[in-house]
């Protein structure tokens, strides 16, 4: 382009000089205005070619450039090679399988352990005996008592013995009806009635020469008139 613009220039610049060649030239200069006059219009035919060339090829030249510029083809994009997309580290979500504590096994005991162990078992026998002979010695015990009450009640009981002998029978009264009485110490008493009561005594039978008592323990007792 810029040759062409050079070539515009100095064709124009050449039509601006040749009017001033139309001037009356001076007496010195006839003959030299006359030469000039006759070699103008074949350097102004001369000027226009090379410039018509010059514009020609600065045509043609631009448009190669274009041409050229166009057909170029787009440099091809370039594949960013993309990092390596980390993978997420797995949380820990799974349910893990609880480990399996093993258990310890029992230590097999020391001697020191061994003699403890059976001092304990010995202390162990030993109370349990002791207990099985209190429980045995109470048993002996209630029965011992138990008895000892039996011997006494199949005895009369010598306190009720010396209560009737003191007593003074006065006399009976006897009645069909069952509603018979005997007098003690001036006291009446029917059948069923208590004459002593710290003693249990009670009057069992009346009868016409003698009273039959009986005590707590089922004793019978015989007081005659």
């Amino acid at each position: 382009m810029s040759l062409i613009n050079q070539a515009l220039k100095k064709a124009q610049n050449d039509r601006t000089t040749m009017p001033s060649g139309n001037l009356p030239p001076s007496s010195g200069e006839g003959m030299q205005a006359a030469s000039t006059k006759e070699h103008g219009p074949n350097k102004g035919l001369i000027l226009g070619i090379v410039a018509g060339f010059a514009l020609l090829i600065g045509l043609v030249a631009g448009l190669t450039v274009i041409v050229l510029s166009g057909d170029d083809p787009q440099p091809a994009p370039v594949a960013q090679a993309s990092a390596p997309t980390q993978e997420p580290e797995k949380t820990v979500s799974e349910t893990a399988a609880p480990a399996t504590i093993a258990k310890p096994q029992p230590e097999a005991p020391t001697s020191a352990a061994q003699e403890t162990l059976a001092e304990l078992a010995a202390a162990r026998e030993a109370a349990e005996a002791e207990v099985a002979k209190q429980r045995e010695a109470a048993l002996a015990a209630k029965a011992a008592a138990e008895e000892a009450a039996r011997k006494a009640a199949a005895k009369p009981d010598p306190k009720i013995i010396d209560w009737l002998s003191k007593v003074k029978l006065a006399g009976v009264r006897l009645a069909d009806d069952g509603n018979s009485k005997v007098l003690l110490n001036s006291d009446a008493y029917g059948v069923g009635d208590t004459v002593n009561y710290s003693l249990g005594l009670k009057v069992l039978i009346i009868q016409e020469k003698r009273v039959l008592f009986v005590d707590a323990n089922d004793k019978k007792y015989l007081k005659r008139l």
